[in-house]
C-alpha cells in the first residue's frame, strides 16, 4: 500500500458484501441490529450511524436516517446498551494522577489512546447525537450542534479535547512510520514533552 486506507481488519469495506445493501436491505438489517442490542450489534450500529453520502441519489441517505431516527426512538434500550460501553471504557489515568501503562506484551510502557480517551468521546457523542437526530456525521460538528443540550462550555471543552487526542495519536503514527514500525492507537507517555504530558493527564 503506497497511499489511501489500508484494509480493515473487521472487513467494514465495500468489497465485503455485508456492508453492501439496498435501502430495504439496510432497513432489515437495521431493525435486526437495534432490536439486538449485543456487542457485535452495538459495533456495527456504531460504525453505521456515522455514514453520509458521497455520490449518486443523496435522498436515499436521508430517508435511511430518517428511518434510524425511528429505530432509535422505537428501541430506547438500544442507545443504553451504546452508553453502556462508553462506561466500560477504562481511563489510563490513576487516583494519583500517573497514566496506567501496559505491563506486558507488545505494548509495554504504553497506553491505548483511542480506548482509554478517543472512544469514550466519540461514542459518547455519537449516542446524544442519535438521542436528539442530530444527522451530522463528525465528533467536532456533533458537538457544536449539542451545545445547548450539554452546554457551551462542556461542548468547547470537549471538542479541545478531542483535537488535542486526535493531533497526539497522528503524530504518534507518523513517528511509528518513519521508525518503520506499524502505526497504531499506542503511545509511550515518557516520550512526550512534560507540557504534552500535562495536557494528556488533563484530557483524560
Amino acid at each position: 500500500l503506497e497511499i489511501g486506507f489500508p484494509e480493515c481488519p473487521g472487513k467494514v469495506m465495500a468489497s465485503n458484501p455485508e456492508w453492501v445493501k439496498s435501502s430495504d436491505g439496510w432497513k432489515y438489517t437495521l431493525e435486526e441490529w437495534f432490536s439486538r442490542p449485543d456487542g457485535r450489534n452495538i459495533l456495527k450500529s456504531s460504525i453505521f450511524l456515522d455514514f453520509r453520502p458521497v455520490y449518486g441519489n443523496k435522498s436515499l441517505a436521508e430517508e435511511l436516517r430518517d428511518f434510524v431516527n425511528k429505530l432509535a426512538k422505537n428501541y430506547r434500550n438500544f442507545l443504553v446498551a451504546m452508553v453502556y460501553k462508553v462506561l466500560d471504557a477504562e481511563l489510563p489515568l490513576n487516583i494519583f494522577q500517573r497514566f496506567v501503562l501496559e505491563k506486558s506484551g507488545e505494548h509495554k510502557g504504553e497506553l491505548d489512546l483511542k480506548r482509554g480517551g478517543i472512544f469514550p468521546i466519540t461514542q459518547g457523542v455519537r449516542v446524544l447525537a442519535q438521542e436528539n437526530g442530530i444527522s451530522e456525521t463528525t465528533t467536532v460538528e456533533r458537538l457544536k450542534l449539542l451545545k445547548d443540550r450539554i452546554g457551551k462550555d462542556f461542548s468547547e471543552e470537549l471538542i479541545e479535547t478531542f483535537k488535542f487526542l486526535r493531533a497526539l495519536r497522528l503524530k504518534n503514527q507518523l513517528d511509528k512510520i518513519r521508525r518503520g514500525l506499524k502505526p497504531d492507537n499506542y503511545i509511550n507517555p515518557d516520550k512526550l514533552t512534560k507540557f504534552e504530558r500535562d495536557l494528556l493527564k488533563d484530557a483524560f
